[in-house]
């Protein structure tokens, strides 16, 4: 059974690798950090979100997670995946592209 697991446990690991890679890079965001974490708190949680499912985990108002997703799309953690319409989506790309590999 345990080589079973190993493929998931190496999964875990890579996940978390990512994570942890990723709140590094937040942490150059200045006055935003603290903002930016609970965004990405929550693509954790649901890697894809809308801004108003952010704001309803969070606690934070659309415009301050809208600027977190800019930023956070600025460093590569997330893409916006609805063309920029009404109601645009937002996903957790590099880990939806761990979990799909």
């Amino acid at each position: 059974m345990r080589n079973e697991l190993t493929p998931v446990f190496s999964l875990i690991e890579r996940i978390s690798t990512l994570v942890t890679e990723h709140d590094e890079m937040i942490g150059g965001l200045g006055r935003m950090v603290r903002s930016a974490r609970k965004v990405h708190g929550a693509l954790q949680h649901r890697p894809m979100v809308t801004i108003a499912a952010v704001c309803e985990r969070t606690g934070l108002v659309p415009n301050t997670v809208s600027a977190c997703l800019a930023r956070l799309m600025q460093l590569g953690i997330v893409r916006e995946v609805t063309g920029g319409m009404r109601s645009r989506v937002f996903a957790y790309g590099p880990l939806l592209d761990l979990i799909s590999d």
